[in-house]
């Protein structure tokens, strides 16, 4: 038996409601029946009974009786959940996320730690519900966080406090994981905020954006980094970016993995010249990747260079990279060759996907050609591809154009300044989908598909 106030939205006045509990052998579930005891007293706080809420047969008090001077002993009890709030705690003790909160934001800490549980508990609810949740559920701040509030809370988070939060998640993990890093792009449409721009939006959404950086532990799971950019900054550029904020938080020897957007010369002379360890996706049409493929062709789909763990045959060949570094300070560049290892990998499933993408292509284009419905995008296409005389009457393939664009169907290749086989790159390379996973949480259950603020704090 509990007791559980209540406050009526529309006369304001609180009532104290008697909650037993039973087991309904019917339903086979946890029944409760409730009966209202008296007002809350707004000054003391005691419950003052409520005309024909009294006990059948109880008495009536003498009129002349006279209370005893003194204050009554009243018991205020209060039903909570605790179970996922505290499975929540644990794991913020574990991974060390509860201590850097409290040495990087010590008078806010247990608030930021409420405010994560309810976004994480609630889904998509928004924050102003906080004070019915609050009512229901035991958290590290243990008080109501009014929407008011809340808005302070967030303002009062200065960038100090946050890298100082990334040096020390950073540094439990550094030496023993990559980091897998990736972007994505938030909409808005606020005129508001500074680094909202048009630019590449990932989904295709027609609005100006703003971009957001995220890296990820490969073995922990865990985010440790971001940092949001104006919406018109391409992918390749955000490293350089990323290499500055390595430098001034302090990271040291870090291991990063990318997707093939992020490469460019630049920015892998940038993690040479930081000695920053890495795993790139790169395109087979680069000078370097399809010279170094062409020589070993006809040895990557053999039984020895077959992962069953993959499906894919794999093979590694050991190059130079041409380093340059500019020193504006010296006036002179440095050029000399440091030590890359280009790993390529063969598939099946990718070279069955991307032949029937291409033999259905061809057979529009063919289709588009004899019936004479021309498609002026396609121009380059039916040159390529396809023998026209000059009436437009025949119209016969070009075989060897042909070939020469399925030659490469299935292949796909990584590099790396580190040496380890290609069964390990490749496992390391897709453990990147953490971070897509995490993008998908960002915008789905924390509801971040647009951004709801209209100021920068």
């Amino acid at each position: 038996m509990s007791i559980i106030k209540q406050t009526d939205k529309k006369t304001g006045i609180t009532y104290a409601y008697e909650t037993t509990y039973y087991w309904d052998k019917e339903k086979k579930q946890s029944r409760a029946t409730r009966k209202c005891i008296g007002k809350v007293d707004r000054n003391t706080g005691e419950i003052v009974p409520t005309r024909g809420r009294g006990k059948k047969g109880e008495h009536k008090k003498d009129k002349t009786s006279v209370s005893k001077p003194g204050n009554e002993a009243t018991t205020t009890r209060r039903h909570q959940f605790y179970g996922a709030t505290y499975l929540l705690e644990a794991l913020a003790d574990e991974i060390g996320l509860t201590r850097d909160l409290e040495k990087c934001f010590p008078d806010i800490y247990k608030q930021i730690l409420s405010i994560a549980f309810y976004l994480i508990l609630e889904d998509n609810n928004p924050l102003y519900r906080f004070e019915k949740w609050n009512a229901t559920h035991k958290h590290p701040y243990g008080e109501n966080i009014a929407s008011p509030r809340s808005s302070e809370l967030f303002s009062s988070i200065t960038d100090d406090g946050i890298g100082h939060f990334f040096t020390l998640q950073a540094r439990r993990r550094i030496e023993e994981e990559y980091w897998a890093y990736d972007s994505t792009s938030i909409s808005s449409f606020s005129e508001t905020l500074a680094q909202i721009q048009y630019g590449k939006n990932k989904e295709n959404d027609p609005l100006p954006q703003l971009n957001m950086l995220l890296v990820f532990g490969e073995k922990s799971g865990l985010p440790f980094y971001y940092r949001k950019l104006a919406g018109n900054i391409p992918d390749v550029i955000t490293v350089k970016h990323l290499l500055e904020d390595m430098n001034i938080l302090g990271f040291g020897k870090a291991k990063f993995v990318m997707d093939r957007g992020f490469y460019s010369e630049d920015n892998i002379n940038g993690m040479y010249r930081e000695r920053i360890k890495f795993i790139v996706g790169v395109r087979l049409s680069l000078k370097l990747i399809k010279t170094n493929l062409d020589l070993v062709y006809e040895d990557i789909c053999m039984p020895m260079c077959y992962d069953e763990s993959t499906s894919t045959y794999g093979y590694t060949v050991a190059t130079d990279w041409d380093y340059t570094q500019t020193r504006p300070n010296k006036g002179d560049t440095i050029k000399e060759s440091r030590r890359i290892y280009i790993h390529y990998y063969y598939s099946l499933d990718k070279m069955a996907d991307e032949t029937d993408a291409f033999d259905k292509k061809i057979a529009r284009l063919h289709k588009e050609l004899v019936s004479r419905i021309y498609v002026e995008s396609h121009t380059k296409e039916y040159e390529k591809y396809f023998l026209i005389s000059r009436d437009g009457h025949s119209v016969s393939y070009n075989v060897n154009s042909i070939k020469s664009a399925k030659k490469y169907f299935g292949y796909f290749a990584l590099i790396t300044n580190q040496k380890m086989d290609a069964s390990m790159a490749l496992h390391l390379y897709r453990m990147k989908d953490l971070v897509e996973k995490a993008f998908g949480n960002i915008k789905e259950r924390l509801n971040f598909r647009r951004l709801l603020v209209s100021s920068e704090k």
